[in-house]
């Protein structure tokens, strides 16, 4: 197979989206990969991501694939199906020290956490477009969002109602994730309603 082949199958199967870091492991060079994009209409979204102008544009993916940032709060209930509404801006968690300037400006909401929590919860989602992305689970969301007190209770309502009625919930580890994140209580007082 030729390495122009290569190349448009790879971005066929990935919805036009191209990395060149997965190309080059495929064995094709930087510069023939960057000199194939520009010559076939492909645009560079960030350093090493290209996307075929007939691709599909997905930018949870992009923005993870440019700042390598889990997605939480609103975001990965969003991706979970336990939000009404797609939520306005991208949520994501980062650890302590984690350099944000780039961010500045930009409708991304930051929590910042220390390494010790950072890990906990940790899964993969696949986006609205087809991508696999990294978030924290549905339990570690559902205690984050109890965490941040701006938050209207009828997405609460709306995200724990829809959480018990499904069959795989985890109640025992929603309860673990609330002490170690410190909302024991405000869960308590809204499972007390609920159930």
């Amino acid at each position: 197979m030729k390495k122009s082949d290569i190349i448009e199958k790879y971005a066929e199967d990935n919805l036009g989206l191209v990395r060149l870091s997965e190309l080059e492991k495929l064995g094709i060079s930087k510069q023939y990969c960057i000199e194939h994009l520009k010559k076939n209409g492909y645009t560079r979204l960030a350093r090493g991501l290209y996307l075929h102008k007939e691709g599909g544009f997905d930018d949870l993916y992009e923005f993870q694939s440019r700042y390598k940032l889990p997605f939480s709060h609103y975001t990965a209930l969003y991706l979970d199906g336990l939000t009404e509404q797609e939520p306005f801006g991208i949520y994501v968690t980062a650890k302590k020290g984690y350099h944000t300037e780039s961010l500045r400006g930009s409708n991304v909401k930051i929590k910042r956490v220390t390494k010790a929590l950072y890990d906990v919860g940790l899964c993969e989602y696949v986006t609205p477009m087809g991508f696999t992305v990294t978030g924290y689970d549905t339990e570690r969301s559902l205690c984050d969002i109890l965490c941040i007190r701006n938050v209207e209770s009828s997405v609460k309502s709306y995200a724990f109602k829809n959480y018990l009625n499904r069959v795989n919930r985890d109640i025992a580890k929603l309860q673990a994730y609330a002490k170690l994140l410190h909302c024991e209580k405000p869960l308590h007082d809204l499972l007390e309603i609920l159930l």
